[in-house]
């Protein structure tokens, strides 16, 4: 009874092991990045250093956008695809509706 218990924990942690694979997915920026948001499994947004932020609709390619600031941004939300919202430094509070 004993093997077959060791044998069992054996198979679900190496199926839990390939569950949980992660990746280095390599971006073009060289910004330290706090905060991302999805608004679903394509579309999402990352914001960071020196007012960086940069967005995604296909889940591989992203873009920069125009935050209008230098600050760190450390969080970023969305509640669809127009309307988020980042904040930072320096009592920083961005908006966006488009």
């Amino acid at each position: 009874m004993k093997k077959i218990f060791i044998i069992l924990l054996f198979f679900v942690s190496a199926t839990q092991a390939q569950i949980s694979k992660w990746e280095v997915y390599p971006l073009d920026f060289t910004n330290d990045l706090y905060g991302i948001s999805f608004t679903d499994s394509l579309t999402g947004w990352i914001c960071g250093e020196n007012g960086l932020i940069i967005h995604t609709i296909d889940g591989d390619n992203w873009i920069q956008q125009q935050s209008q600031v230098t600050v760190d941004l450390y969080d970023i939300f969305f509640l669809d695809s127009l309307k988020g919202w980042a904040c930072g430094d320096s009592v920083t509070v961005l908006k966006t509706n488009d």
